[in-house]
């Protein structure tokens, strides 16, 4: 990995021990910026950085489950923004503990014939009840979390799981205690969804703060769905209205850019909040994004 690297120490990452961005010139993958709480980042972002190359070339989320060292389990996850055909950007996560005990990370993707939606890779942490059901289940169009983000074409958001009829396996992430379900389309040639990554999680121990859709029809901007995890302890109303306009400028931003954001936001007070978005760029149509917002402390 090539130095000096930007990378900013991020006191508000308590979901992730790191998040790396990296953009794509000329079929090589570059590395851009990251935000970490280790002070010494280097082994987590070479860690990320060939399952970043990976994801890029394959256009498809990657998703490994490590143990590198003193018995604790990582979670690493790297997602591709597709455009035309192309693979914009990468993000990648590294996830620990306790986050990797109560989460699953699923990329689900369509069969030959594009008739459903089949389980081709995961992590499931001490889930494995929950992963030995998922194994057998399939998504036609428009059936639960996975087939309802392919048909729509946009992220999703779902809470809580043991008790939405959208989301088939219920019962098993209630007994799993899974209550939060976030599904992602990833795109593939002409626009169309090629495949869907789902990160479940325990509202106790989720990979975000918060979790909010954006929306673009008409050159204008909406949040159109928002789920909150954990309160930000944000000073006041005033402070959460600027960071919500920050939040729609970075968004637009990534619309124009055709590229995924890793951003930190300093605020008045002193705290901080780490901010993902991640589009879905379609050519024709609404395109869309997911943010984290990683709470400050």
């Amino acid at each position: 990995m090539n130095s000096p690297m930007p990378v900013e120490n991020c006191a508000s990452l308590s979901r992730a021990a790191c998040i790396g961005l990296w953009r794509i010139d000329h079929s090589h993958v570059v590395f851009e910026s990251a935000m970490t709480s280790d002070a010494e980042p280097l082994a987590e972002l070479r860690l990320l950085q060939g399952l970043a190359e990976q994801a890029a070339r394959t256009q498809a989320p990657q998703i490994r489950s490590l143990q590198p060292r003193d018995d604790i389990r990582l979670f690493l996850l790297a997602i591709p923004v597709v455009h035309r055909d192309r693979t914009r950007s990468v993000v990648g996560f590294v996830l620990g503990e306790p986050v990797v005990r109560g989460s699953a990370l699923e990329r689900w993707e369509l069969v030959e014939d594009r008739a459903e939606l089949s389980l081709t890779d995961g992590c499931y942490g001490e889930l494995n009840y929950f992963q030995e059901i998922s194994r057998e289940v399939r998504f036609p169009l428009g059936t639960g979390l996975p087939g309802m983000t392919w048909k729509t074409g946009v992220p999703r958001l779902l809470h809580p799981l043991a008790t939405s009829p959208e989301f088939l396996r219920a019962g098993e992430a209630g007994e799993a205690g899974l209550e939060i379900g976030i599904g992602f389309p990833i795109l593939g040639e002409g626009s169309e969804v090629q495949s869907v990554l789902l990160l479940l999680s325990s509202s106790g121990i989720s990979f975000a703060g918060e979790f909010q859709i954006w929306t673009e029809s008409a050159g204008r901007c909406t949040q159109t769905d928002r789920l909150i995890v954990e309160q930000s302890p944000v000073a006041n109303s005033e402070e959460q209205k600027m960071l919500d306009g920050v939040i729609e400028d970075l968004v637009l931003e990534a619309f124009a850019r055709k590229t995924a954001i890793v951003e930190r936001i300093p605020a008045p007070s002193g705290r901080e909040t780490g901010l993902v978005v991640l589009p879905v760029l379609y050519d024709f149509g609404i395109s869309s994004a997911l943010v984290l917002v990683m709470n400050g402390k």
